[in-house]
């Protein structure tokens, strides 16, 4: 069992203010640990006895009301976690009081300290985190954990919908909150009972099969557009196509991502999202159709940098609703990606090396993004049962005749 924590004020000169001054310390005590909580206010060491700012300080007695809400304030942190069952030691104490880690602090503190300490989500993951936090507080301002349970999420997921976003979207935001809860768990700042996802289940993306055939890219590679904004368009959503990047990857190519081996151009740059390098031989892939549009631009930044995916988006729905390409198929930047996996698996590309361009950490991955076409599937049937090479194959193996009879 443990022991109840004491609190007293000391004075320490190695945390000095500019002045010379030492900060005041609230030392919480449990047993032989103890931690000291910072309390930012500073005075003389003549000027402390006690446990107290004494009357040599010209403003000692409002100086020591301070402190005792300080004291006051680290209690009712102390009381917060009782309330929630939670074994409360000095170290957890300092989390929740010092560095805000607590289920009752905005969504928005609680998360950026999670993020703060975090040595393992990359920069893009943090992004994502921060735009998923904001787009919450703009739907409930200043929501804690201790906030959000079914009914809350159950609210916030339509709100999603009626917003239109995507599943994909909705999904990867409701997996934010459940990763904050689980966070809260690990620093036992909640029991695993307690979080709602016990009873919330997130909606689950189905993965979309919207892809452009071959046959498809190059109606689009060579429609004439009057726009020349429409064109630069179509070029880069080509070139997603020919090279199956990410868009967080394609904005990034620049002209240190293309090098020469020998007689071949390459295009190299490490994933943002894996990490992964990728590295894709664009003289090769595609007969070589990233290059022929990269020779239209002086640089290649003059075709990628966009910035915003939504507003590319629009514009590739404009040039597709001119030139009637794509059917009445849901095509994104994200389609590039599909159509240029689909397409080397159409053209028989072994799925180790269609994984290898793709950048992604997982072969199962890779194989979710293939929808091979009804001629692909026909082709690797031929080849397996050529007409010309029938055999005869027994239906069964006859079963022995019982001789003891």
């Amino acid at each position: 069992m443990l022991h109840k924590i004491s609190y007293d004020v000391i004075f320490n000169p190695s945390k000095q203010h500019r002045s010379g001054d030492g900060m005041l310390m609230v030392r919480a005590s449990q047993g032989r640990k103890s931690v000291d909580i910072p309390t930012n206010i500073y005075c003389e060491s003549r000027q402390f006895s006690g446990g107290y700012i004494n009357s040599l300080h010209p403003q000692f007695d409002g100086l020591n009301a301070m402190l005792n809400q300080i004291i006051l304030d680290i209690q009712a942190t102390e009381i917060e976690a009782f309330r929630h069952d939670i074994n409360m030691t000095v170290q957890r104490l300092y989390s929740m009081y010092v560095e805000s880690l607590s289920t009752t602090v905005p969504l928005t503190e609680f998360s950026e300290n999670v993020l703060k300490y975090s040595s393992t989500r990359k920069e893009v993951t943090k992004r994502t985190y921060r735009d998923v936090i904001k787009n919450i507080d703009e739907f409930s301002p200043n929501v804690s954990l201790e906030d959000i349970d079914l009914h809350w999420l159950k609210k916030y997921e339509h709100y999603l919908y009626t917003r239109g976003n995507s599943e994909s979207t909705i999904m990867t935001r409701m997996k934010v909150i459940r990763t904050l809860f689980n966070e809260a768990i690990k620093r036992d700042l909640l029991k695993p009972w307690q979080t709602p996802f016990r009873l919330y289940t997130i909606p689950e993306t189905r993965y979309r099969t919207d892809v452009l055939r071959f046959a498809e890219m190059e109606e689009l590679l060579t429609y004439k557009f009057d726009d020349p904004k429409l064109r630069r368009a179509r070029d880069f959503f080509m070139l997603g196509c020919y090279t199956g990047l990410r868009w967080a990857d394609l904005i990034r190519v620049n002209s240190d991502n293309i090098r020469e081996v020998g007689d071949e151009t390459w295009l190299t740059i490490k994933t943002q999202k894996t990490g992964i390098l990728v590295q894709i031989p664009l003289t090769i892939i595609f007969y070589g159709r990233a290059m022929n549009i990269l020779k239209k631009y002086k640089r290649i930044e003059d075709l990628t940098g966009y910035k915003f995916n939504s507003t590319f988006n629009r514009q590739l729905h404009d040039l597709l609703s001119i030139c009637k390409v794509g059917g009445s198929q849901h095509i994104t930047i994200h389609t590039a990606r599909r159509s240029c996996i689909t397409g080397l698996a159409d053209f028989g590309v072994n799925v180790y090396t269609i994984q290898r361009v793709a950048g992604h950490a997982r072969l199962s991955t890779t194989q979710k993004y293939i929808q091979l076409s009804t001629a692909s599937i026909e082709a690797d049937l031929r080849k397996a049962f050529p007409k010309d090479a029938e055999v005869s194959i027994p239906l069964a193996v006859p079963v022995p005749e019982d001789t003891d009879k």
